[in-house]
């Protein structure tokens, strides 16, 4: 890592403030909010921050977030540090703790036909903190993801996450695992996992191995009855959890917005007495907790992980037959995962010139579902957080990437 600090245009700062209000004033978000910082020895240091919003709603420093995906860093984060004391091993079998998975089938469709083939492959820990294990989730367009919507995976948070994951491993599965890469539940099962070698619910396997070691104390499945209401709500009229495939078409250049807000009860509760944990979504955040965890990553995890633990996390793990990876969104212009790969967790950025957002090659991050986004450059030495609470992803965290990187000097 490079120790300069990052100089960045004040001219080129006052146009994200500025565009990301008039996003806000045409109505396409509520609220939005973002950090840029750096680390110089060893400390946080914010570089620039804004809070933006409708009139009379702006966000501030105590508003709390649905991070969604966003939370999958922060479990496989910990799962490495649990390998590293010996709790678990990257080629552990995931059917010693769910053993439906030892008869796992794989479903194609030949013909207009479902057939259902037996897996060959085991599949293992590593398969999914690289999501290469032929798990789907439920708002793909693919055969499995049909099934999950039908059987109501991650829909209702009073099921248990021993519950969700024992489910899981009865359904079917789009490929060996290994042999290809999709976005899926992966993070869930690694989750439940989590909790058989710690014998401890996930959201204290989380405060112990990483919110209390960096001070992230506005984080978690839970809010207090105090801060309920600093919980923005979130929009996009249907919830991405839902048991319907959303065409997700709303775009800041070329559709009209529509604010309509989201019912979360069922698959992302503010309180559920400590009884809702999921892997890949469900925590909610404050600004400052997450670029925490984001300064600590940029500081290459130092307290956290180990240095072999982050080499290992930050390679790519998927090969060129597996690119681009598949999260290009069908309905309207996107970026999706061009030119980048996959490491133990977190979107790896490749040398590849396909890439269509501006960032540096081995930058890495992650974003959820209602358009929260983070990054890491530790080439240019900073760390980047946005959110926003939008299902609809109109496209300003892109937007905001892209003037971030263009205001560098």
């Amino acid at each position: 890592m490079k120790n300069k600090i990052p100089k960045f245009a004040s001219k080129r700062l006052e146009l994200i403030q500025n565009k990301m209000q008039s996003l806000c004033d045409e109505g396409f978000y509520r609220d939005l909010a973002w950090e840029v910082g750096t680390v110089d020895k060893d400390s946080k240091q914010i570089l620039f921050q804004g809070f933006v919003g409708q009139s009379g709603l702006r966000a501030n420093d105590n508003s709390l977030w649905r991070i969604y995906s966003m939370t999958k860093p922060l479990v496989s984060v910990v799962a490495l540090k649990l390998i590293e004391d010996g709790k678990l091993r990257l080629f552990d079998h995931v059917a010693r703790f769910l053993p439906q998975f030892k008869i796992s089938k794989i479903l194609i469709q030949k013909n207009n036909k479902e057939q259902f083939l037996p897996s060959t492959t085991p599949m293992n820990i590593f398969h999914l903190l690289t999501h290469t294990s032929g798990l789907s989730y439920g708002f793909w367009p693919d055969p499995v993801a049909n099934i999950y919507r039908k059987e109501g995976v991650l829909l209702d948070c009073k099921v248990s996450l021993e519950e969700e994951a024992k489910r899981i491993s009865t359904l079917p599965l789009l490929f060996n695992s290994g042999s290809d890469w999709n976005y899926s539940v992966s993070t869930d099962i690694l989750a439940f996992i989590l909790e058989c070698v710690t014998d401890m619910p996930l959201n204290d396997i989380l405060k112990k191995y990483l919110f209390n070691k960096l001070g992230m104390s506005n984080i978690g499945f839970e809010v207090s009855k105090n801060n309920i209401k600093h919980i923005l709500p979130c929009y996009g009229g249907e919830d991405i959890l839902g048991d319907k495939l959303i065409e997700r078409n709303i775009d800041i250049f070329s559709s009209k917005p529509s604010l309509t807000k989201v019912d979360h009860f069922n698959s992302y509760p503010e309180n559920s007495n400590n009884q809702f944990r999921r892997g890949g979504h469900g925590l909610i955040s404050s600004l400052e907790d997450y670029s925490l965890f984001a300064s600590n990553m940029l500081n290459n995890g130092k307290g956290i992980l180990s240095r072999k633990s982050m080499e290992l996390m930050l390679t790519d793990h998927t090969s060129e037959k597996m690119k681009p990876l598949g999260m290009n969104n069908l309905f309207k212009p996107s970026p999706g995962l061009n030119g980048d790969g996959f490491g133990l967790g977190f979107k790896i950025r490749g040398l590849g010139s396909s890439s269509l957002l501006f960032g540096s090659e081995g930058e890495f991050g992650w974003a959820g579902a209602a358009e929260t986004l983070f990054f890491i450059d530790p080439v240019e030495n900073f760390y980047a957080v946005f959110m926003a609470q939008n299902l609809d992803q109109p496209g300003a965290s892109a937007l905001f990437k892209q003037l971030v990187y263009a205001s560098l000097r």
